[in-house]
């Protein structure tokens, strides 16, 4: 608000995008590569508010919105790592840039690679939202650019409304599809915050966690076989196989086994030897 409102309460006019400190807020989040204090400055105070937002509700899916130009950009805006995920980020943000395409004017959302384009490729960012939302929180987040024009007359609003809804709408409805379900503990039925990992895919992160107080996990995939670990501590590890197809949803409800749990079959098992040892005690001096 700092920023925005420069020029006074009632004008975006003159409006800049640092805050009180003058320091840029989408420069000042943790970093996978540049570290906790990327651009030098301390966490300000709307930075930590908006970490600590996240951290409560647990976002699977997001997007950041700017302006300056007219594309979607997508992982890494650090670093040039290829992201584990690339043919579906690929896959989203051209849903996402076709439809603005279809509901725009002839040249509108034509930017870069028809549209979309990787963050890094266009430009290093240290310090980001949209990084910082992937790396540390296990999100799937990207930047969406609006329009070339930082500040758009106030008259065009609309048009930017009806060029984009569909493509928000598109993207909400990506929350519901991919690979999602609930782990739970196999005796007590309790929710459990497990680790998922896609095996000889994950990287850089990107695996995620189901969350509590449910124990809903998303992971969202491009369309292809894969094999899904689930872990915690305490619990033995579970691998399903599964398949999935874009724009589709797959669920799996996951039951981890306590490793302390000694099941009826262990303990009729354990009885029979005993009973045999016994037996054998009894019977030791015949032939």
């Amino acid at each position: 608000p700092d920023g925005a409102y420069l020029g006074g309460n009632h004008t975006v006019s003159g409006s800049i995008r640092y805050n009180g400190n003058y320091i840029d807020l989408n420069r000042n989040f943790p970093d996978p590569a540049a570290g906790p204090n990327p651009d030098g400055n301390s966490r300000q105070t709307e930075t930590q508010m908006m970490m600590d937002f996240a951290n409560a509700h647990h976002f699977s899916l997001s997007l950041n919105i700017h302006s300056g130009a007219e594309v979607v950009n997508y992982p890494w805006d650090t670093w040039s790592n290829t992201p584990a995920d690339l043919n579906w980020w690929e896959h989203v943000c051209n849903e996402y840039s076709d439809t603005c395409q279809l509901n725009g004017n002839s040249n509108y959302f034509t930017d870069f690679n028809n549209g979309i384009t990787n963050g890094f490729d266009w430009y290093e960012v240290d310090g980001g939202r949209q990084d910082y939302s992937n790396y540390f929180n296990h999100s799937r987040e990207f930047t969406l650019e609006l329009s070339n024009n930082k500040t758009p007359n106030p008259s065009s609003l609309p048009y930017y409304w009806n060029a984009n809804i569909s493509s928000l709408y598109n993207f909400i409805q990506q929350s519901l599809f991919g690979l999602r379900g609930i782990v739970t503990d196999s005796i007590s039925g309790q929710p459990l915050k497990a680790f998922i990992e896609v095996l000889n895919h994950d990287i850089d992160s990107s695996q995620v966690f189901s969350t509590l107080p449910i124990g809903n996990y998303h992971r969202y995939l491009y369309q292809g076989n894969y094999q899904i670990k689930f872990s915690k501590t305490g619990y033995h590890s579970k691998t399903i196989n599964t398949s999935i197809l874009n724009n589709s949803t797959t669920t799996n409800d996951i039951q981890l086994v306590p490793i302390n749990f000694v099941s009826i079959n262990e303990i009729i098992k354990e009885k029979n030897i005993y009973q045999s040892i016994d037996i054998l005690g009894k019977n030791k001096n015949s032939k």
